[in-house]
């Protein structure tokens, strides 16, 4: 399975049932929020309970009059940074790591990045899904709209379509990546296809979350015990959904 990183210790799996936007992105900082403090690694498996735009937080909300097919759709602005993405038929996932484990400095970020990426090469391989690594940016496509119509180094890749990119944050010393893989095509954003229409192949849901886990447990030498949120990361994810992550004031903010 390729090189392992040097990160060595226990980690959290937890897997959520699908939620609304606001919440997955509160349980997300929640999460990265808590983790210098309770010294661990979590990976983090979700779904969305509706088709959900989420805003790139730099995006600016006005923008997304550029795409008719999800205007009816609830939209929550990100975190992390990037265009917007349609969440429907999808697996997306995030990794909070401290920065006693994360190292120091860009090398570690990207390092991280790409590992996630190269596991989940290795878990599709499994389905006999062979995927790749996008190794350059390919100029001209920032301005579009969705992130998945974009293409930057160390996107994974189907068939030339992009199915899986990521995206970091740092705050309150660690580092969040989070980041989604397309498996079908969804009504609200008909311009993005996924691994079923590129491959031909089903992929249910709860055997790509096995497999990828087990890939990131190889890759990054973790080994995952299923957990929930601490009553003070729950705490802070109700605050954060009610105060931020679910306010006109934030999802409008630009």
């Amino acid at each position: 399975m390729g090189s392992k990183s040097n990160l060595r210790m226990d980690g959290r799996l937890i897997i959520d049932r699908p939620q609304e936007g606001s919440r997955n992105m509160a349980v997300d900082e929640a999460i990265m929020m808590r983790a210098f403090e309770l010294n661990v690694l979590t990976l983090r498996f979700y779904q969305w309970q509706q088709p959900t735009l989420s805003l790139g937080y730099f995006q600016n909300y006005r923008s997304r009059v550029q795409h008719a097919e999800s205007q009816s759709c609830s939209v929550v602005r990100r975190n992390s940074g990037g265009g917007a993405i349609l969440h429907d038929d999808e697996l997306t996932y995030s990794l909070s790591v401290p920065a006693t484990t994360s190292g120091s400095g860009t090398d570690r970020s990207s390092s991280l990045y790409q590992e996630v990426h190269l596991s989940l090469l290795d878990a599709l391989s499994g389905f006999g899904i062979q995927a790749e690594i996008n190794p350059t940016h390919q100029p001209g496509l920032e301005s579009e709209f969705l992130c998945f119509q974009r293409r930057a180094v160390n996107d994974v890749l189907l068939g030339g379509h992009k199915i899986c990119g990521s995206a970091q944050r740092k705050k309150n010393q660690a580092i969040s990546q989070h980041g989604s893989l397309v498996l079908g095509s969804s009504a609200a954003a008909p311009q993005i296809i996924g691994t079923e229409v590129i491959s031909g192949i089903r992929l249910e849901r709860m055997e790509v979350l096995k497999g990828w886990k087990e890939a990131i447990s190889s890759r990054l030498g973790i080994h995952f015990q299923e957990a929930e949120l601490t009553d003070c990361e729950e705490f802070d994810a109700q605050r954060l959904q009610k105060g931020k992550f679910g306010t006109v004031k934030w999802n409008q903010r630009r």
